[in-house]
């Protein structure tokens, strides 16, 4: 599996520590422990997922208005709600195929990936 994608595909991905080949997964995870430690250094660091964005872009942003404070007086950000047409079901563009999901259930770190926001196969948007 190094240097391939869950499609097989080959991908340039190395580790920036050590130049050495690695899995998609495993720099994924690479990523998020090093956001981790970034946190021990700054303290104020919000994650915010992707798919949570585009479903509650006003209820995030309010959300680290409020743990983070604002440059502004009296924040407050306008209530919105989202065009359903516009919200996919799927984090991603089409569900994942079960051969997909047995590669990605098979190499992923899922206690890494719940720092980040992330539960194994929660892959749906919510109503």
């Amino acid at each position: 599996m190094a240097g391939l994608d869950i499609h097989g595909r080959e991908i340039p991905d190395t580790h920036p520590d050590t130049g050495e080949r690695i899995t998609l997964f495993e720099l994924r995870k690479f990523k998020i422990q090093r956001w981790e430690n970034l946190v021990k250094l700054v303290g104020n660091v919000a994650y915010v997922n992707y798919q949570d964005l585009l479903l509650s872009s006003i209820k995030i942003i309010q959300r680290i208005v409020d743990e983070f404070g604002s440059w502004f007086d009296d924040t407050k950000v306008p209530e919105h709600v989202p065009d359903k047409k516009y919200v996919r079901k799927c984090i991603t563009p089409e569900p994942f195929s079960d051969n997909e999901l047995t590669v990605m259930n098979s190499n992923i770190d899922w206690s890494v990936e719940a720092l980040a926001g992330y539960e194994r196969n929660n892959f749906f948007v919510p109503e």
